[in-house]
């Protein structure tokens, strides 16, 4: 197989709450014969830095031929001023796994179906939960380009150019072992190829060919100000590390981000079959293990994921049961795992298909245009058209995950609008989108579906008690998670009193501990 070379002039970090990544400025691309040792090589002379790594196919429908492959890094490479980015996955917490870490504890989510409760495990066991992140970011960003290739959305996604672990490349899969080091001649042991890595396109605002072919120019209005305190849903809520759309704009905002980026790319999973994707849709589902059958996630799977981590906590071997604080809330917990799942066999709501789901699209994770000439684009702009403004690119996918559209829907109304009124409106909105859809199959292609949206209160319930089981989890400093740098003991019981109250002010009256 051949050999991807990148000669690189320098190389910058760049910020990562989780993972590493780095902007390479690439000064040459090549592609040879693969040399008597394969692998990985990362090699650093006076001069220059060079990485190579075995050539992949571009996309599935692609052969390993040399000139394509090298036609599309050249193209990457034109479209950003000759950068790329280098991403590498170091943990695997996210919103699927109540943001734990721990493989063994919790392996539900994104590849298995089960939470054990022995909280003693090696460190390959992070590994494989990272590993699944990983191949779940990697196939969020290729599944949502094709999604959105014959579309009318002009949003851009990274093209993944090079992935560690890809099984379309099986010479990649064990780069570990054959990984190599460099410096000034001399080989050194090395673990920079360890964990799972990638080599993604580069975006860049003033780059972006899109923004220039629709004669439109960056903006920076909703990145720069958002706000590190507001008041949603009843409380005034802390968001330290990069705050929240303002509550005179999360409206607007959650509309541009529904008509430029959430309807393209749901309705190509709506209104199509999803024949030819099984190796993509796996590393995004969980897999039953009864039958080993890969099933995209629906409500109740994570109501049973609650039920599952909160017993393990109360069958592990270190459990106070005299801690009065720490028994009430976990009785808590579990009657509202019990209250999710009888609320919901009473509705009547009907399934809808499953789709690509990105759930987190905070300003933070994406780039904006704008098509006024008289807008003014600086940071902190007071001018801001919100009618004007279209969203660019799309970025940060490891919260990527193939499931019931709503549960995209509940984390735009949860975490990016501000209060009930809003959530209504969004909510309402979305289900009217849908009929319209229901509508184009039954006229068009002569398919009657029975799709409906339902209520919003079950999803509003259930988004609290996820917060509140990963922020017990956390508080506890359980399966492998622990704390988030940014927050104390004392900042996480203070959020799980007002998840609690939330859940009070729509008739679960038992959550008041008070």
């Amino acid at each position: 197989m051949p050999v991807v070379t990148l000669r690189i002039s320098s190389i910058k970090e760049l910020p990562s709450a989780q993972q590493q990544m780095y902007e390479l400025a690439v000064s040459n691309v090549s592609i040879d014969e693969p040399s008597v040792e394969s692998g990985c090589k990362y090699i650093k002379t006076r001069d220059c830095i060079s990485i190579s790594f075995p050539a992949s196919a571009p996309s599935a429908s692609e052969t390993n031929n040399s000139q394509a492959l090298l036609m599309s890094f050249i193209k990457a490479l034109e479209r950003s001023s000759n950068k790329l980015i280098i991403r590498r996955w170091k943990r695997g917490a996210c919103w699927w796994n109540c943001n734990i870490n721990n493989e063994k504890l919790i392996s539900f989510a994104r590849g298995c179906s089960c939470v054990h409760s022995d909280v003693t495990h090696p460190p390959e066991e992070d590994h494989l939960t990272t590993l699944k992140m990983a191949k779940a970011e990697v196939d969020g960003y290729r599944l949502s380009r094709l999604a959105l290739k014959d579309s009318d959305s002009h949003v851009q996604i990274a093209d993944v150019l090079y992935f560690s672990h890809d099984e379309r490349c099986p010479t990649a899969l064990n780069i570990a072992s054959s990984s190599s080091s460099y410096e000034n001649g001399e080989r050194k042991d090395r673990n920079d190829f360890i964990e799972p890595w990638a080599v993604l396109s580069y975006y860049s605002d003033s780059d972006a060919t899109v923004i220039r072919d629709l004669n439109q120019k960056p903006c920076y209005h909703y990145p720069t100000t958002m706000i590190k305190t507001r008041y949603e849903f009843g409380f005034d809520e802390p968001h330290p590390r990069h705050g929240r759309v303002p509550i005179n704009e999360s409206l607007d905002y959650v509309k541009l981000i529904l008509r430029d980026f959430v309807y393209p790319l749901q309705s190509y999973f709506f209104l199509n079959d999803m024949d030819g994707l099984e190796r993509e849709l796996t590393s995004l589902s969980w897999v039953d293990s009864t039958n080993s059958t890969t099933q995209p996630f629906q409500y109740l799977d994570m109501v049973s994921l609650y039920s599952s981590a909160l017993n393990s906590i109360r069958n592990s071997t270190n459990f106070n049961s005299k801690d009065e604080k720490t028994t009430s809330m976990l009785d808590m917990l579990k009657k509202c795992v019990t209250m999710l799942q009888d609320e919901w066999d009473q509705l009547s709501s009907s399934a809808l298909p499953a789709v690509l789901c990105h759930m987190d699209l905070q300003p933070q994770n994406l780039a904006f245009s704008h098509a006024n000439k008289q807008h003014d684009t600086t940071n902190g702009c007071t001018t801001h058209d919100p009618d004007a403004c279209h969203v660019a690119a799309v970025m940060d996918w490891e919260e990527a995950c193939y499931a019931d559209p709503r549960f995209e829907l509940i984390l735009l109304c949860r975490k990016v609008l501000a209060n009930r009124v809003q959530a209504e409106i969004i909510w309402q909105s979305y289900s009217d989108k849908i009929q319209s859809w229901r509508h184009e199959l039954m006229t068009k292609h002569h398919r009657h579906v029975d799709w409906m949206v339902g209520p919003i209160e079950p999803w509003l319930k259930l988004e609290c008690v996820h917060s509140l089981c990963t922020l017990f989890f956390q508080f506890l400093d359980r399966f492998g998670g622990g704390r988030s740098p940014w927050e104390t003991k004392t900042d996480l019981l203070c959020k799980i009193d007002r998840e609690r109250q939330r859940l009070v002010t729509m008739g679960w009256t038992f959550c008041d501990l008070s």
